[in-house]
This record gives structure tokens, sequence and C-alpha cells, in this order.
């Protein structure tokens, strides 16, 4: 529910909001993340695990030009329906190399593999 709140309205979305969305209480969530920024590093890393992994599947594609196209597409279709993530990208409070290092999560890298590899 998170990752859906945080999409549709960004990272300036209370808390609160997000809490009743869900259905949940504030003091269930607090518990887990303590801070609206560690909620959305979750949701986040969550959702750029499986961009990451579907890299990995599309570089074993037998063609590499639609490996790119298709994961190039997921990724420009990805920015587009998520604008918590278009927040964090524009700066807006978020660190996102921090909350992504020392993680096998390189989309950038996955990217640059397919483009080489077309």
């Amino acid at each position: 529910m998170a990752f859906a709140v945080f999409a549709a309205e960004g990272l300036a979305v209370p808390v609160h909001e997000i809490v009743r969305r869900a259905g949940m209480g504030t003091g269930t969530v607090s518990r887990h993340f303590p801070t609206k920024e560690a909620l959305f590093q979750a949701v986040f890393l969550d959702r750029v695990e499986r961009l990451a992994d579907r890299a990995h599947v599309l570089a074993e594609a037998g063609d590499p030009g639609a490996a790119f196209v298709e994961f190039f597409s997921l990724l420009v279709a990805e920015g587009a329906a998520n604008r918590g993530l278009a927040d964090a990208l524009a700066g807006a409070g978020f660190d996102l190399e921090a909350a992504a290092s020392g993680r096998d999560h390189d989309i950038m890298a996955a990217l640059g593999g397919l483009l080489t590899r077309a």
C-alpha cells in the first residue's frame, strides 16, 4: 500500500495518510519505520530490487536489442508512474545513493550492460 501512495502522491504525502489508506495504526508502522524516509527507503529498495532482477533475466535473453528496449521501456514507465521516485530523483530530501549503498541494485549499470550487449 505504501508503494501505491508514494507513487501517486510523491514524497510529500504524510505518514498518517499512508497509514489511513492501509487501514493500519500509526504505531504499527512507526515500530517498523521510525521515519517517513525509512518507510520510503524500504519501498524504494524493494522496487529497485525488482527492476534489477528483471535486468538480470533480460541480460540472458536471446535477443539483446529487444532485451534493452524492454528494460528501457520498463524504466520509463516506472518513472512516469511513480511520483515518489521522481521526487527522490529530483532531490526532494531523499538520498538515493545512500539508500542503495552496499546493494547489488545498480539500475544504471544494468541498463548500460544491456545497451552494450545490444
